[in-house]
């Protein structure tokens, strides 16, 4: 008889070198996977912190939008001041360098400060400015914390300024930021670059010599500035024409030789009811004509209409009105009649400043001789004489002035000829003492636009001095008020 014995064999687990191989599988399959993820999270890391970095400096530049060049400088000498840096009331102002700070209340920095930049060992760099000293360099110079104090413009319209350890909202990551205000584009380079015909100088928007009216309140008062391209539009507007009367194409330049404009100013004032503020509009029209190219284009009339106050809302009562206007120099002193023209409507007698400004619109070379052939009618009529028996408008105006004289102070500017100045009340015409005309007041050139770059740097860039392997984002802006 024959045994047989079965030998089963030892199916539970796995012998090494199935574990070994099976090891070595997952090891090829998942360390590319694993590798993906992390280079992934590097990538997600370095998008977030560069995200964070333009939102920082989003917010600068926003926060910056709400200033002067001084106010901006004032904030960064005396970032924990409560005084208004305008007119020094002791009001508190909302300390607005980041433009989230006040609104959410968890945007923070450590500390804020003017620079200046320095050449040391042939390398630029960036210190604190003085405050004090023989030579400043610091923007705002004050004896008692800022309270008083005298804002020293830079030459060059040039200003920077460092904020350190910027922290926004959850994000504990700090920045700093470097901050360049540059007025320096809009000043006057001594050049006479003009080529279009109509700016002089377009950029140095900052030498022009203007009212101030940093001040200047839409609820009290009105305001229009005359496009540069208004009186082109109509002549375009008068060459249109004279081609669909069947004439041949002609020159632009010969429109605008020929050229008569009248710009009106009408005010109105009306009573609405006893317990109700008196309601006011002020329209500017421009209204043009063109003759002597043809008989038929002599009897087109080109008038814009220009809606700049309406207080039936805000019941506020207009104070002053402002009309910056471009001269029609064909329009000369010693014609009998003038190609330009300004009528003041004030006939519902409301007692105001009316500020007439003539503004350079051709060549810094032509200026000169431009000005001083000049001339145009200026009409002021009312309801009727105050009760002092003068006008119830004072006019504040450069009329008269030759602007060249900006250019060069030396030469003597009065050009009593330019205005033909004509005044009636009640349809009554007066004798012209009794319209107060007076020259511009607080004139004066200044940084009013400028540029601002903000660069956002880590959180060691200010104490390394920004080097540029430091920097994360930078942001540009502009400005302007």
């Amino acid at each position: 008889m024959k045994l047989f014995f079965y030998e089963n064999e030892n199916n539970k687990g796995f012998t090494l070198v199935e574990v070994l191989t099976a090891m070595v599988i997952l090891a090829i399959v998942t360390v590319p996977l694993l590798n993906a993820f992390v280079v992934s999270a590097r990538t997600n890391t370095k998008a977030k912190a560069a995200m964070n970095a333009v939102n920082v400096g989003q917010n600068i530049i926003e926060g910056l939008e709400a200033n002067t060049v001084e106010e901006i400088a004032y904030q960064f000498n005396y970032p924990n001041n409560i005084y208004d840096p305008d007119d020094n009331k002791n009001n508190p102002i909302e300390f607005n360098i980041l433009a989230k700070k006040n609104e959410q209340g968890n945007d923070s920095f450590s500390g804020c400060w003017e620079l200046v930049q320095k050449m040391e060992d042939g390398k630029l760099v960036y210190k604190t400015a003085a405050k004090t000293g023989a030579s400043p360099e610091a923007s705002i110079i004050s004896s008692d914390n800022g309270l008083t104090y005298d804002f020293i413009e830079d030459a060059q319209g040039l200003y920077w300024y460092a904020i350190n350890d910027i922290q926004m909202g959850s994000n504990s990551t700090t920045y700093d930021a470097l901050i360049k205000v540059d007025a320096s584009s809009y000043q006057d380079s001594g050049d006479d670059d003009n080529t279009d015909g109509n700016l002089i100088d377009s950029l140095e928007y900052n030498s022009q010599k203007i009212p101030n009216i940093s001040d200047f309140d839409l609820n009290t008062e009105a305001f229009y500035v005359q496009s540069t391209m208004q009186d082109a539009e109509a002549a375009a507007y008068f060459k249109a024409k004279y081609i669909e009367l069947g004439y041949s194409n002609a020159d632009l330049k010969d429109f605008m030789n020929r050229l008569s404009r009248t710009i009106k100013v009408e005010i109105t004032n009306k009573s609405v009811s006893f317990y109700e503020a008196d309601q006011t509009m002020v329209r500017v029209y421009y209204t043009y004509k063109c003759t002597g190219i043809n008989a038929e284009l002599n009897n087109v009339v080109f008038t814009t209409k220009y809606d700049i106050f309406d207080n039936t809302k805000t019941k506020m009562e207009l104070k002053t009105v402002y009309l910056f206007y471009q001269p029609v120099y064909t329009s000369k002193a010693t014609s009998s009649v003038k190609k330009d023209t300004i009528i003041i409507e004030n006939k519902n007698n409301l007692k105001l400043d009316l500020f007439v400004v003539k503004q350079e619109n051709v060549a810094k070379s032509e200026l000169k001789l431009k000005e001083s052939t000049y001339g145009m009618d200026f009409q002021v009529s009312e309801g009727s004489l105050n009760t002092d028996g003068n006008a119830f408008t004072t006019v504040h105006t450069n009329l008269g002035t030759n602007l060249y004289i900006y250019y060069d102070p030396a030469m003597t500017g009065a050009n009593p000829a330019q205005a033909n100045y004509s005044y009636q009340a009640g349809n009554i015409p007066q004798p012209i003492d009794k319209l107060k005309i007076k020259t511009l007041a607080d004139e004066e050139s200044k940084d009013r636009l400028f540029d601002v770059e903000v660069r956002i740097y880590k959180s060691d860039g200010y104490d390394k001095g920004f080097p540029e392997d430091s920097r994360l984002k930078t942001i540009e802006g502009s400005q302007i008020y």
